[in-house]
């Protein structure tokens, strides 16, 4: 990516000895594709580099620098950095509603980002007023793409609420607004299908939750690559139903799906990563529940395994966890108490 970068400059200060509209592309298309191969925090770097070179160039309230700062603050969501993202999204608002005024649609889906920002901090109440807020302004501006944002953040803010009625009749507004926008396997519409599928699991309607989920997943998969954090979000989520289905081999099967490249890609320690084996140990409790302790003993020596990844390697939990992992991993487990005693030991430490 540097040599790009490096080109730009020297393309910049051979024309006009500032900033300029080139050099703004090379930075959006270095930080994309470092984002894609998983290097978080150097795709993050040039975001910010991109946000200075923005306001240089436009100015800090302009729409350029507005968009460069929301993919900045949408990048932390999805590496589980809420606090920034929360400050970068209320930064954003506030410029797009002294410049663009409250009712515009970009302010809306900006505030609706906000909202969003807060749900995973555990704001819910603050969330759910801006976004009831922010509704009817949405739908007397008439434009149906930010109404269906924030028709799919009342979704999630009500669901987590625990008002499933309303979090369905915002979801299905949202999805028919898509739907009609972009057509019925649009990214944009499927990803608001995705919330069908876990307000299906909330309410234990496993089967329907699989279909939602799979249909979300596949496409997520073949759009953004087997690696990508949306990917491995959609496939713990249809992962959860298929355990619910009672269908423990095709749960494993699907979590080890191209694990290792993600582990690669994303790290050991994102958000993601650490939330697939709290996955694949909950599968272990899942087999040891299904009487099949030599299953459960594997998935939860892969748990263990992630855990030892973590730890610093000079702290008395890696020495802990080591001697679990091998423990797990080499002896022979010549009864099946020997193997529950292990099995306990490791799920001490896993949890």
């Amino acid at each position: 990516a540097r040599p790009h970068l490096e080109r730009a400059d020297q393309l910049h200060q051979a024309h006009s000895g500032g900033a300029d509209e080139l050099r703004l592309k090379i930075l959006e298309t270095t930080a994309n594709t470092l984002n894609d191969l998983g290097q978080v925090e150097d795709a993050e770097r040039i975001r910010r580099e991109l946000i200075a070179a923005n306001e240089q160039l436009h100015g800090a309230d302009a729409e350029p620098t507005l968009i460069a700062i929301n993919n900045l603050a949408t990048s932390h969501i999805a590496h589980g950095r809420f606090e920034e993202a929360s400050a970068l999204f209320q930064e954003a608002a506030g410029r797009r509603q002294r410049t663009l005024g409250a009712d515009h649609p970009k302010t809306l889906v900006t505030q609706a980002n906000l909202a969003n920002s807060y749900m995973k901090l555990g704001k819910l109440d603050e969330a759910m007023a801006l976004l009831r807020q922010a509704l009817p302004l949405a739908r007397d501006a008439g434009d149906p793409e930010s109404l269906s944002h924030i028709l799919t953040n009342l979704c999630e803010a009500s669901s987590a609420q625990n008002d499933l009625e309303a979090a369905e009749q915002y979801v299905t507004e949202a999805i028919d607004l898509r739907t009609e926008l972009y057509g019925p396997d649009h990214p944009k519409t499927l990803g608001v299908v995705g919330y069908l599928g876990i307000l299906a699991s909330r309410q234990e309607k496993w089967q329907q939750a699989y279909d939602h989920l799979s249909r979300v997943y596949e496409a997520t998969r073949q759009r953004m690559g087997p690696t990508g954090v949306q990917t491995v979000s959609s496939k713990l989520n249809l992962s959860s139903a298929i355990v619910y289905l009672g269908r423990l081999d095709e749960a494993e099967q699907l979590l080890e799906t191209d694990l290792d490249a993600a582990i690669e890609a994303l790290g050991h320690d994102n958000i993601w990563i650490r939330r697939t084996f709290e996955m694949i140990a909950w599968l272990g409790e899942a087999y040891a529940e299904a009487s099949r302790e030599t299953d459960a003993l594997r998935v939860r020596t892969r748990a263990l395994a992630h855990r030892l990844a973590l730890a610093d390697s000079d702290s008395p939990q890696a020495s802990d966890l080591h001697a679990a992992a091998i423990t797990l991993s080499e002896s022979p487990h010549e009864t099946l108490r020997d193997q529950q005693r292990a099995q306990k030991y490791a799920l001490s430490l896993i949890h």
